[in-house]
């Protein structure tokens, strides 16, 4: 098993590229490697309660552990 992090900067409502980082997180996981995935800057968005895409769902529903920074302190998924 390997291990990956991730670190994604771009909002994921703005940027199409988003959801490729986001399959490939999945992806990742499906394949038995340990996987983080870092939301810093636009990023976090995505972590919002009101704002979560399905796209952010499918990567906690598979497993990828998710952390964003809020610049005071780091949160875990």
């Amino acid at each position: 098993m390997e291990s990956y992090l991730l670190f994604e900067s771009q909002d994921p409502f703005d940027c199409a590229q988003v959801s490729r980082h986001y399959e490939l997180a999945e992806g990742l996981k499906k394949q038995g490697n340990q996987v983080t995935l870092f939301l810093v800057q636009n990023g976090v968005a995505a972590a919002r309660r009101s704002l979560r895409s399905d796209a952010f769902s499918r990567l906690v529903d598979a497993g990828v552990e998710v952390v964003a920074d809020d610049y005071r302190q780091i949160w875990r998924w």
